[in-house]
């Protein structure tokens, strides 16, 4: 695994506060995401008093965090697909739950008063 290989981004950095007798001091904290473009992938956390610093470390654990994520053939990841409708999320259900939805719905109303 070559350092070349991966590909990283900075998701965030949050910057949080602690205050002290003489002021304040800060440390930030880096989400950083590595991948390879060819399906391994890697989230990281990293903490530090300087930002530089914090996203190295983010990197760091991202490294050690990787996962295989399938990709399909035009570069997409497969997942199933949600839909709207009149303010309603649809989404694929089993055949079963299907069929057990399909039992109550009153089919002498008008389309209007199911969403009611």
């Amino acid at each position: 695994m070559a350092e070349q290989d991966f590909e990283d981004k900075v998701i965030f950095i949050r910057r949080t506060a602690k205050t002290y007798k003489g002021g304040r001091r800060f440390r930030f904290g880096a989400m950083v995401v590595i991948g390879d473009r060819q399906g391994r992938v890697g989230v990281g956390l990293g903490k530090a008093k300087e930002v530089p610093i914090a996203v190295q470390k983010g990197q760091y654990v991202a490294r050690r965090n990787l996962i295989e994520v399938p990709i399909e053939e035009p570069g997409t990841i497969p997942h199933e697909v949600l839909g709207a409708h009149v303010g309603r999320v649809v989404e694929p259900f089993p055949e079963e739950v299907e069929e057990i939805a399909a039992s109550d719905v009153d089919y002498d109303t008008k389309p209007d008063e199911w969403l009611a």
